[in-house]
């Protein structure tokens, strides 16, 4: 029998109900962009824009990243060009960022821009309340911005538990990481991008 397999929702449930701690949870874009924060596909579209109107001496507010004939002549400059990898290629989106913004200052300010202000969306709170009620010990997430630790910050303050605090292990803190799960030292947040 294979260790992995694919559970309905009410099988899911019933296995959640019991044993909670047996499962971890992944917190892809979709959390974020309900919080207003834009998606990897989107922020590549945005850094093309700004390398496609620079490069052909275009205003930037001219191009419409959502409209599928800009895409479209965009996608076709840089297949052209061949100065970024090809559109889905696992390093688009660094190349394009660097290529943006040659300055890792710049992009950092670029990256607090797209998250300043935004709130915690309803799956962010309910994550949280599982992780300040002990039902929620492993979460990954692909996501860059501070929603589900500013989430589970909240619902810790509302919710009393004898949950230990929230650890943060990051490419650059693989360790913390390891130590987490040595010692079963729970809850657990990982987060996959860098």
């Amino acid at each position: 029998m294979s260790t992995s397999s694919t559970a309905d929702l009410a099988t899911f449930v019933r296995s959640f109900a019991l044993n909670p701690s047996r499962w971890a949870w992944l917190v892809g874009a979709g959390a974020s962009a309900a919080a207003n924060v834009p998606t990897g596909t989107h922020m590549i579209r945005e850094f093309k824009a700004r390398l496609f109107s620079d490069a052909l001496n275009l205003p930037l507010r001219e191009i419409d990243t959502g409209d599928p004939l800009w895409v479209d002549r965009i996608a076709a400059h840089f297949a052209a060009s061949s100065t970024l990898p090809p559109s889905g290629d696992p390093d688009e989106y660094a190349a394009a960022f660097e290529a943006a913004y040659p300055k890792e200052a710049d992009r950092r300010t670029y990256i607090d821009s797209k998250v300043a202000g935004a709130r915690p969306s309803y799956g962010h709170r309910v994550l949280a309340a599982l992780v300040a009620t002990g039902q929620a010990d492993c979460i990954f997430t692909t996501n860059f911005d501070p929603l589900v630790e500013n989430a589970v910050a909240v619902a810790r303050d509302l919710i009393t538990g004898d949950v230990g605090p929230l650890t943060i292990a990051s490419i650059d803190s693989a360790e913390r990481a390891g130590r987490c799960v040595a010692e079963s030292d729970w809850p657990l947040l990982v987060k996959l991008h860098g």
